[in-house]
């Protein structure tokens, strides 16, 4: 299976006055395409970091990262800002969902603002709505909708550009047992359906299990398990 991702070597450090904080070194792997991986550790651990590093979010301080047989570190600004619009899917512990638009047209925005012409991007949307079990919410807004149906909203949005990795960051860290099982769930079926590699941060065992690739960082280091349990 060929191999989306390519991380090789990462280092991240901060620097908190005179001291510097190393939070993970030497972190390696490869994710191969259409694959549902988890990613775990405590608080602290880097987790958020490593996403925002593969998302082009953020830098390390030593080591690459490939996606698609791109090195990130190498990209200019534009390039970046086009790698996330167009190969990455984003999917937070917040929704984020603009509060002035409705459902479909949350989902439609970042297609509508990369240039596809509006009908294209409202019908992509509207399908994608469907997809996610909103077809007849697909004209409430944000406030008229539950915290599961806003996030199940945020995933359809991720998905508008036909990226190649979502990433999701803690996407279930606001909701309930039932709602969470749902959403997790739905972004494992995108992964089957939509031919989606998709790397999802979570806290939770249970959630975390479902993963073809278990991924754990802790203590500065990373380590890998396949295969469901």
């Amino acid at each position: 299976m060929n191999a989306l991702v390519k991380v090789s070597g990462l280092k991240k450090v901060y620097k908190s006055g005179r001291e510097l904080l190393t939070v993970f070194q030497d972190v390696s792997f490869e994710l191969g395409e259409k694959r549902f991986v988890t990613l775990t550790g405590e608080s602290g651990s880097g987790k958020s970091t490593l996403l925002h590093i593969i998302g082009g979010l953020d830098l390390p301080s030593e080591g690459r990262v490939e996606v698609g047989g791109e090195r990130i570190s190498e990209m200019s600004e534009q390039d970046l800002t086009n790698y996330r619009n167009q190969v990455i899917g984003f999917v937070f512990q917040f929704h984020y969902l603009l509060k002035e638009f409705t459902a479909v047209e949350n989902v439609m925005l970042p297609a509508y603002m990369s240039g596809t012409p509006r009908l294209r991007a409202r019908k992509w949307a509207e399908e994608l709505i469907e997809l996610v079990g909103l077809g007849n919410r697909r004209e409430h807004y944000p406030s008229q909708l539950s915290g599961g149906e806003q996030q199940r909203v945020a995933v359809a949005r991720a998905l508008i550009n036909h990226p190649s990795l979502i990433l999701a960051d803690e996407p279930t860290g606001n909701l309930d047992e039932k709602n969470s099982i749902i959403v997790t769930e739905l972004l494992a079926r995108i992964v089957r359906e939509q031919g989606t590699t998709l790397l999802l941060v979570t806290h939770n065992p249970e959630l975390a299990a479902m993963g073809e690739v278990r991924l754990a960082l802790g203590g500065g280091a990373l380590s890998i398990e396949e295969g469901r349990a």
